[in-house]
């Protein structure tokens, strides 16, 4: 028929498959279609109102994506699952009605609806309830959809979860406390919230999920409770401004880019039960100059890749080896004291900290890995601690690179032992060798 000339269906007749893109103004859905196909309507952006008929049961992934200009949509009783991205990014979009019949939407169903002031669940609707506008399990323990558009929000103190992306993209109030016995906090809930900048975070939570905070522009400060046991893939990452992050003693693993690109970071202190910091953890942390290491903790090599000022970082007492490449390209790390009852020091540990100037190596230590000082160009003190040269064997030229010159660098030794380093001939090549306490 004419009027549907702009619309594609399945062989069948009961899935509507494709909108034509020129379409504009108003488009009526026939009766008899029982489904929105996938990305049915997608980048209509000049469409304004689409009647849908009872028929239909099912709005597929993506089926009004993009469409920007639609101004209202009115969900029929017949309507049972609301996909993911059904109606993501349409702008146009204030209030959103669920009828009682809906008894699944999918957590990103209204992604990027920006203007979206309210959802309106129908009280007969056995899955869901609103409150405050928002859009909850029926027994309020789950938090599924927040309204984009919030000058002040509050959750029931039932609130156990928030869902996948609850928040992502809200224009959230400045702070915002989530409710005591809030448990879980679900993949991107706070996403992208552009305002926010403080969080305080219950006792009762033991997860944070994967990019939970992400592009949170303006976060500056937040506490995390003990108990929790995990700081998730990119929960925080693009927090440019967050200044302030406390881990608790509870935290048994850092993942991937958990705090990738916070700029704001100037301390962090990893504390002793963290057995992994994953990869690109604390990367382009650009203000970072300062880490705590309170035990023995494993990290990757690019894990504080990019952190262009860090220059110090403290080491635990407990540790016994200083794994390869630990401190690679550390470019501004000046010195470093490392604790009595390290016994290897790995391959390439050192390697690319330019401006490393001095740095004492005990007497516990054993074993020193090839290029453990390469392109230390600017090192000129090496304290040892061993009043016995012979406890330790190495070449010194696999130490800093074959193109050395070790005139420049001083080596001191213990009182009483400069007689034997001067006679040992792996100190042979040194010209500087001075006794100390």
């Amino acid at each position: 028929m004419e009027q549907y000339k702009n619309l594609t269906f399945s062989e069948n007749g009961k899935t509507l498959v494709r909108c034509d893109e020129k379409c504009e103004g108003e488009v009526i859905i026939p009766y008899g279609i029982t489904k929105i196909g996938e990305e049915a309507f997608k980048n209509c952006y000049k469409i304004s109102f689409v009647e849908i008929p009872s028929s239909v049961t099912d709005i597929d992934w993506g089926a009004f994506s993009g469409c920007f200009k639609l101004k209202d949509i009115e969900i029929p009783r017949s309507v049972i699952n609301i996909e993911n991205y059904a109606f993501s990014g349409c702008y146009g979009l204030k209030t959103i009605k669920i009828p009682s019949s809906v008894n699944w939407i999918g957590p990103w169903a209204f992604s990027s609806c920006r203007n979206v002031e309210q959802f309106i669940i129908d009280d007969n609707n056995s899955k869901y309830c609103d409150f405050e506008g928002a859009i909850y399990t029926k027994d309020k323990a789950t938090l599924v959809r927040a309204p984009f558009r919030l000058d002040s929000f509050q959750m029931p103190n039932s609130v156990t979860s928030i869902g996948s992306g609850a928040f992502s993209g809200c224009n959230i109030s400045k702070s915002l406390e989530l409710p005591n016995g809030v448990r879980f906090i679900g993949d991107w809930a706070f996403a992208g919230c552009s305002n926010l900048m403080s969080v305080i975070l219950p006792k009762s939570l033991i997860h944070i999920g994967n990019h939970a905070f992400e592009d949170c522009d303006i976060l500056q400060s937040i506490d995390i409770p003990d108990g929790l046991t995990m700081i998730s893939y990119c929960s925080f990452k693009n927090c440019y401004n967050l200044q302030h992050i406390s881990i608790p003693q509870s935290v048994t693993e850092i993942e991937e880019e958990a705090f990738k690109d916070c700029d704001g970071l100037s301390i962090v202190e990893i504390p002793e039960r963290v057995s992994n910091i994953g990869h690109r953890a604390f990367k382009n942390c650009i203000g970072l100059t300062l880490i705590k290491l309170l035990g023995d903790t494993f990290y990757e090599t690019d894990t504080f890749e990019g952190c262009g000022n860090l220059s110090k970082v403290l080491l635990p007492n407990a540790i016994n080896k200083i794994r390869e490449y630990a401190f690679k390209n550390f470019q501004k790390l000046t010195n470093i004291d490392i604790p009595d009852g390290v016994r290897e020091i790995g391959v390439g540990a050192f390697e690319g900290c330019t401006s490393l100037i001095s740095i004492r190596i005990p007497s516990s230590v054993k074993f020193i890995g090839d290029g453990v000082f390469l392109n230390c160009c600017s090192l000129k003190e090496i304290h040892f601690r061993h009043y016995n040269p012979s406890q330790f064997c190495w070449c010194f030229k696999n130490l800093f690179g074959y193109d050395y010159d070790l005139s420049k660098l001083t080596i001191y030794v213990p009182i009483g032992s400069e007689y034997d380093y001067r006679h040992n001939p792996f100190f042979s090549d040194f010209e500087n060798i001075v006794s100390e306490k």
